[in-house]
């Protein structure tokens, strides 16, 4: 209380009566060590690199890249091809015919012995074509096509288990391989659906799918026909 008195005389001071006081063992004896976190300074310095140790980095940070692009999906070769003959969508539909065709290819466009064969047809194989009645699609034959036939190269299957095929609108195809392949195509026209097959062939390791045109209704073939003609005009020969 005699310190609180001096303080409101001195200074004009009202302290809180409520206080502590600390504890202090080594009060009136040796002055015990106590331990104090300092301030220290950033232990990180910029280290001077060899050529040698330079290069190394720089392969580690490759391999690294190299190994992240082996694990992307990558989109596999495909071709796409019309069908423009109404006799060739019955037979694609058929397995037996896709066999038959790879048969051929075997027997007739490779040589050596059973493996050299398969070698050969697992890098080269291509499906022939025939002008007017079976053609890779360029761009212009699609209005002709009564059907299409896609290949797709997948060399890093040896089963067709894991292949995912989707076909999205009729008219978007998706393909997918987990971890391995994913390829997204537009088809030039609208595919019925129901008549979408794949068949995988482990041998040459090839994707096919087949699809057949959809049939387009009435009202929107006239709604074409007029679009492209609206007057209606008919042209006569000079003379008639």
């Amino acid at each position: 209380m005699l310190c609180f008195t001096y303080a409101k005389q001195k200074f004009d001071v009202d302290l809180d009566e409520r206080f502590t006081i600390p504890k202090m063992k080594y009060k009136g004896a040796t002055i015990e060590y106590q331990r104090v976190k300092a301030k220290k300074g950033p232990k990180i310095q910029e280290v001077a690199m060899t050529e040698e140790e330079r290069q190394q980095l720089a392969e580690r940070a490759m391999e690294e890249e190299r190994r992240k692009a082996a694990l992307r999906e990558k989109e596999p070769k495909w071709q796409l091809y019309c069908v423009l003959h109404e006799r060739f969508n019955k037979d694609f539909a058929d397995d037996g015919y896709l066999q038959k065709l790879i048969k051929n290819a075997f027997d007739n466009d490779c040589a050596g012995d059973e493996n050299d064969r398969w070698s050969h047809l697992l890098d080269n194989f291509e499906l022939k074509q025939q002008y007017d009645v079976f053609e890779e699609y360029d761009g212009l034959n699609s209005d002709d096509a009564s059907g299409l036939v896609l290949t797709v190269t997948l060399p890093l299957l040896a089963r067709g288990h894991a292949i995912q095929c989707h076909v999205l609108k009729q008219k978007f195809l998706q393909i997918h391989v987990p971890t391995l392949y994913h390829l997204a195509l537009a088809f030039p026209f609208t595919v019925d659906e129901s008549s979408v097959k794949c068949h995988f062939d482990c041998k040459i390791r090839r994707l096919f799918v087949h699809a057949t045109k959809a049939e387009q209704p009435a009202e929107e073939a006239a709604a074409e026909t007029e679009a492209a003609d609206p007057f209606g005009v008919d042209v006569f020969e000079e003379g008639q």
